[in-house]
């Protein structure tokens, strides 16, 4: 479940901006995460802790701070 209380306060309260990160967000995580696996696999390290840089820090910003803190971990 989101929790936009950061990203609102991130972007001033502005619903458009809030809405245009959100609509990203539904669209590329579920890509990101699904190459984990096969980054992992092909050792590309660097690229992996990219990727889970960057969930760790979507994540937190729509308040999914569990998995934030699994992308973490992970980092």
């Amino acid at each position: 479940m989101m929790d936009l209380s950061l990203l609102k306060s991130l972007m001033s309260g502005d619903e458009k901006l809030v809405s245009r990160f959100v609509s990203v967000f539904k669209t590329q995580v579920p890509a990101q995460v699904q190459q984990l696996p096969e980054l992992c696999e092909s050792q590309e390290w660097e690229e992996l802790s990219t990727s889970l840089h960057s969930l760790k820090t979507q994540f937190s910003y729509v308040g999914m701070n569990e998995f934030a803190e699994q992308m973490r971990e992970m980092e």
